[in-house]
């Protein structure tokens, strides 16, 4: 789903886990509504693996609803589980403070950008104002084709 693929974009791009940190998919319901086929509560979205540490782990196996596609790390989108008993190697710390310090980073060029699309808007908007006053009553003015 879009949610799903949004949440793997952010944590791999990011390097982070969940929202406040990796116990947030160990809440039931999230894993619930996100891994309804996991086998179990300890699989983690894909997306929290840290490559740089599999290499050291055994091998990854991946979870029962995890898809084919590949997010933009090169590792596979759903869940993932750990075939060896020392778990997965999961980014711990979340995503919150991440995105924070990366919308307080780029805050000036979304105004900019969401400015300057709102005025682009109001110039249109008056401008095709201006068109309908000067029409009239008399469509002749219009060339039709």
């Amino acid at each position: 789903s879009d949610v799903d693929e949004s949440w793997d974009f952010i944590q791999s791009k990011l390097h982070c886990c969940g929202w406040t940190g990796l116990g947030d998919w160990k809440d039931p319901n999230m894993h619930q509504m996100h891994s309804p086929n996991a086998t179990t509560p300890d699989s983690y979205p894909c997306s929290c693996l840290n490559t740089s540490a599999i290499a050291h782990l055994g091998s990854v196996t991946i979870g029962a609803n995890a898809s084919n596609s590949e997010n933009v790390k090169g590792v596979p989108s759903g869940f993932c589980e750990a075939s060896s008993k020392d778990g997965l190697p999961v980014y711990r710390v979340g995503c919150m403070n991440s995105v924070q310090s990366w919308l307080s980073a780029n805050i000036i060029l979304i105004l900019g950008v969401s400015l300057g699309v709102a005025l682009l808007e109001l110039f249109v908007m008056t401008l095709s104002m201006c068109l309908c006053r000067n029409l009239g009553q008399d469509y002749n003015k219009l060339t039709r084709y």
